[in-house]
């Protein structure tokens, strides 16, 4: 039995969600559907965390922040009240909207570096950038001291040291990374999904490239 409370939309009035006998499968699924239904845009109640006010999500059980609640309440009902002129593609909020249009459309790319002249569409982009023309370090693993020159870089060399958790269904082989999971599930399939020009197909991207160096002009 799914029994939830939680606020109505409409009235802010105490609300108990209570489903028919179910099996322990649908009993999730008629659970999620309740907290969906009568999730509110005003949260139940917030806590304080680093100076700053978050709701915690009775859905999905995130902590957000205040300033974003509505924007994530939208996405567990799967609003998408922003659609793109040019190719009607909807998003949940008008800064994804206005981050698409810059991308796909008007291929805005205001933010230029200013060693070697490549543009972004966004100065977050242009920042991570500029850090790999500094010979500054700044991000260090914990775990073994090695030091990189961004966060992205930093978290890319973390999962070497995650255990694998991305499993095969087929052999149990596991994998750090969905993209070797991928590769790895050619193997059972006998997909080769890289073709070259010529002809010959590939399982890896890396075969291909490999193998294109062979129709490449040779140096006299």
């Amino acid at each position: 039995m799914c029994i939830v409370n939680y606020f109505s939309i409409n009235t802010l009035d105490p609300v108990l969600c209570i489903s028919r006998d179910v099996t322990s499968e649908e009993a999730v699924r008629e659970d999620s559907k309740c907290k969906v239904n009568e999730i509110t845009e005003k949260p139940e109640f917030t806590i304080t965390e680093n100076g700053k006010r978050y709701a915690k999500c009775g859905v999905c059980q995130k902590s957000v922040s205040l300033s974003s609640w509505a924007r994530h309440v939208r996405t567990h009902r799967g609003e998408r009240r922003h659609s793109c002129h040019a190719c009607g593609l909807a998003f949940g909020d008008s800064a994804n909207l206005a981050r698409h249009v810059r991308a796909l459309h008007a291929r805005l790319r205001p933010h230029a570096c200013a060693t070697c002249g490549k543009t972004f569409s966004r100065n977050c982009h242009l920042q991570e950038h500029a850090r790999s023309h500094s010979a500054s370090r700044a991000f260090v693993c914990a775990a073994c001291g090695a030091a990189s020159k961004s966060a992205a870089a930093l978290r890319s060399h973390a999962r070497s040291h995650a255990a694998p958790q991305h499993a095969c269904v087929t052999c149990g082989a596991r994998f750090k990374r969905r993209a070797e999971l991928a590769a790895h599930l050619s193997v059972h399939s006998g997909e080769r999904p890289h073709v070259c020009g010529c002809g010959r197909a590939f399982r890896l991207r890396a075969q291909l490239t490999a193998h294109a160096r062979t129709h490449a002009p040779r140096a006299s």
